[in-house]
């Protein structure tokens, strides 16, 4: 069963920020505590979920399928972002969050996703918390000013998460702030878990990728940090097999929020990249890797060639995951159609 969450105007969930009025979320808790009891634990939610987002500027797109109605809005000579989330889980550890504002005048629009592993409690945490971490540092929405504050936040919330009351969880992250006013998209990741922004013409990846097997620089870091690199022992077979792993802790990927009993070669600073939003308008696509290791980038991109509404898109990428290789994992897309001068 589908659940929807649509987005409140001037939601007071998140902490003082220095530049930001006029909020939207669909993350309505700003909870500094670790989510803990039934009452937090997604084994006992709906295994399917749909949020949308409707930042400032509002488009008038109709909408498809069960999506919510769109928020009512002015028409903007600036480009309109709207987004929508769609989440089938398997072992309740992913996460995402979207939110829309306005900071020192900037309209930005924000998006993550978590994919956590060892427990849900770190990846729960950054949907409650980290994009509020991330406004909180923010003066502004100038790249420097975002690029200071994605890496503050991310550092923050790592530094929570080493509590004991995380059970030595962590997740991989990446967040994506579109700033519509001055064309700008910052995107920030620790992890695996892949975004790109997609034109008619043109496809660029927005994230680095950590995975120890695919990054010869994270393995020379942790190597030279004491970890070991090995592959985990298959009790079947006494044979080696899977991903290529690090050493206390067992982590496939180099940089991660959280983690504790990793601590001593784990990085959780994340790789910035900042990139110009065309003049013509864009769709981004975030996802974590259920989606990924199951279908390439060009079935994604064969299925976004569709007008549909993002929520529809979202839910399709999600299914055309599972299709291909059943519901392995936790599976998250977040897609977000950015349209040029407030055009639908």
């Amino acid at each position: 069963m589908a659940t929807t969450c649509t987005l409140k105007p001037d939601s007071p969930c998140w902490p003082e920020q220095k530049g930001a009025s006029n909020s939207t979320s669909t993350s309505p808790v700003h909870n500094l505590d670790p989510p803990t009891g039934d009452s937090e634990d997604r084994s006992h939610r709906a295994d399917e979920h749909v949020s949308c987002m409707q930042p400032q500027p509002i488009e008038s797109t109709p909408i498809k399928e069960d999506a919510p109605e769109p928020l009512s809005q002015e028409s903007s000579t600036i480009q309109a972002v709207t987004a929508a989330g769609y989440v089938k889980s398997l072992k309740g550890q992913d996460a995402h969050a979207m939110h829309a504002t306005t900071v020192a005048g900037d309209q930005l629009s924000f998006m993550m996703v978590a994919d956590g592993h060892g427990g849900k409690e770190v990846a729960v945490y950054a949907e409650r918390n980290l994009i509020g971490f991330i406004l909180a540092e923010a003066t502004d929405g100038s790249e420097t000013a975002l690029v200071h504050a994605m890496k503050a936040g991310f550092k923050l919330l790592h530094a929570h998460a080493q509590d004991l009351s995380f059970n030595g969880s962590g997740c991989t992250c990446t967040v994506i702030a579109i700033n519509a006013t001055r064309d700008l998209v910052v995107c920030a990741n620790v992890g695996d878990t892949a975004a790109f922004l997609m034109t008619e013409s043109d496809v660029q990846m927005l994230t680095d990728d950590h995975r120890l097997s695919e990054n010869q620089a994270e393995r020379d870091r942790v190597r030279s940090l004491g970890a070991k690199l090995g592959r985990a022992m298959n009790p079947e077979t006494e044979e080696p097999s899977g991903p290529l792993r690090a050493w206390p802790g067992g982590l496939a990927i180099g940089r991660a929020l959280g983690d504790r009993d990793c601590a001593m070669w784990l990085k959780a600073e994340p790789a910035v990249r900042t990139v110009p939003l065309p003049a013509a308008g864009a769709e981004i696509v975030l996802c974590s890797d259920g989606v990924w290791d199951a279908i390439g980038l060009d079935k994604v991109n064969e299925i976004t060639t569709s007008d549909a509404h993002p929520i529809v898109l979202a839910k399709s990428i999600v299914k055309a995951a599972i299709k291909e290789r059943g519901l392995r994992d936790d599976t998250t897309c977040v897609y977000a159609r950015i349209s040029p001068d407030g055009a639908p």
